[in-house]
């Protein structure tokens, strides 16, 4: 199926409802009941990867390492 994507929002929810089918585990879990987070940082140091969600209005950080949080 193709459908025609125009405009700046139109692609950025294609990428997040893409983004959301490739989470697994923690993190759909953590999705599935917060939502997407407000601010999402990702550090990979010599391939250890953490995961930051952070959501201000709750006053909650869910950390990521690897695939578990």
């Amino acid at each position: 199926m193709y459908v025609p994507v125009h405009g700046k929002k139109a692609r950025r929810q294609v990428r997040m409802a893409y983004w959301y089918l490739l989470l697994d585990g923690d993190r759909r879990a953590v999705y599935d009941e917060e939502g997407f987070p407000h601010n999402r940082v990702f550090v990979n140091w010599s391939g250890q990867i953490r995961e930051e969600w952070t959501y201000p209005e709750r006053h909650i950080t869910y950390v990521f390492e690897g695939d578990e949080l």
